[in-house]
């Protein structure tokens, strides 16, 4: 089981970071390669991005839906972003699928379900199979490596506002719950790109969004 999950992992950092000794890195570059940080605007913070990727050594940058624009912008931004960096960056965004979705229909991909729908309504692990797919190629052709996703929460409660109330939960069932997650994470393994289950600890019986 840890080789199946981890091993990916420890290879898609390989391809990041192919010739990278972090032994022969100064403290403050090893400091720079922990911190993941936000792009929140393209016109007001993009120039000191690309300032902090080459000066201070950055390990990843974080992206939300106001800087991704279009799939040929998004495209151009990571291949820009990658280019200013010694070490290769960790480029990440939350493609969960329906509610949490940085790529969707307004930027030019399309609109996707939710958690819930595939798991608790059609209960279909090929659906989440089959739109994982679809996501990870998206992610892969935008050079993103990273998505904070999927949700493994338990939908103990389904009035959690972070949760329940935005159907990001596969189930109530922890089983199936791991199931559609396993399935997710096989699809982006299979391009390359890093998964993060999340929340810890769980958002699902939370009675507001900590």
């Amino acid at each position: 089981m840890f080789f199946r999950y981890f091993a990916p992992l420890l290879v898609s950092i390989f391809l990041l970071f192919p010739s990278q000794n972090l032994y022969s890195q100064t403290l403050e570059e090893k400091i720079g390669q922990m911190l993941m940080v936000s792009l929140t605007s393209l016109e007001t913070s993009k120039d000191t991005l690309l300032i902090d990727i080459q000066t201070r050594n950055i390990g990843g940058v974080l992206f939300f839906q106001n800087t991704l624009q279009n799939p040929t912008q998004i495209a151009n931004l990571m291949s820009e972003l990658q280019d200013a960096a010694t070490v290769g960056l960790f480029l990440a965004t939350d493609q969960e699928g329906g509610n949490v979705a940085r790529l969707n229909a307004n930027n030019g991909y399309s609109t996707t379900t939710s958690a819930e729908f595939a798991g608790s309504v059609l209960e279909s692990v090929p659906t989440t199979r089959s739109q994982a797919a679809t996501m990870a190629g998206w992610l892969a052709d935008a050079g993103i490596n990273v998505n904070l996703a999927p949700v493994v929460d338990v939908n103990v409660n389904p009035n959690s506002p972070a949760i329940g109330r935005l159907n990001r939960s596969y189930s109530d069932n922890p089983a199936v719950v791991a199931e559609h997650a396993i399935a997710f994470m096989d699809e982006h393994s299979s391009r390359n790109i890093i998964t993060s289950t999340k929340h810890f600890p769980g958002h699902g019986s939370a009675l507001a969004d900590s």
